[in-house]
C-alpha cells in the first residue's frame, strides 16, 4: 500500500517514475513455496534484480516495496553464504536509493504472506540490523 501510494503521488506531481512490485509476492500468490527454499535466493533475487533494472535509466525514480537487500535477509543457503551478500550489496550499491521501513499500526493480516506475525516481527528486526543507519 505504502508503494503504490508513493508511486501515485510522484506520478500526480509529474515525476517520471515507475512501480516495481515485489517478485517474491506474485509466487507467495501462487502458492509455490518450492521457490522460498534457501538455495533459490538467487533466483529470486535475480528476478526482482531484473525487474528494478529494466527501469532504470528510463524514468527517474522506481519505487519498489522490496528492495534488493531483503535477499541478504532471506538468504539462508550456506553455500551462497557472505559471497552472496557481497554481490547483492555491490548490486544494490549500483542504485542511488533511498530505503525506508513502514512502522505496522494496523493489525497483522496473513493474507499474501507465508510468514506469521512473529516470524514478520523477527525479519524486521533483521532487517534494522541491515539498516542501523535508519533507526
Amino acid at each position: 500500500t505504502g508503494s503504490a501510494y508513493i508511486f501515485s503521488q510522484l506520478k500526480l506531481h509529474g515525476i517520471s517514475c515507475e512501480l516495481v512490485p515485489e517478485y517474491a509476492k506474485d509466487k507467495v500468490w501462487e502458492g509455490n513455496e518450492e521457490i522460498f527454499k534457501p538455495e533459490n535466493q538467487t533466483y529470486i533475487f535475480g528476478k526482482q534484480y531484473f525487474r528494478i533494472s529494466r527501469c532504470a535509466n528510463k524514468v527517474d525514480v522506481v519505487v519498489t516495496d522490496s528492495p534488493l537487500l531483503l535477499s541478504i535477509i532471506y538468504n539462508r543457503d550456506k553455500v551462497l553464504g557472505e559471497d552472496f551478500n557481497n554481490v547483492v550489496a555491490n548490486v544494490a550499491d549500483s542504485f542511488a536509493s533511498l530505503d525506508y521501513i513502514i512502522k505496522r499500526v494496523k493489525t497483522y493480516n496473513p493474507n499474501g504472506r507465508f510468514q506469521t506475525e512473529s516470524e514478520s516481527d523477527e525479519i524486521t528486526k533483521e532487517i534494522k540490523r541491515l539498516y542501523p543507519y535508519m533507526f
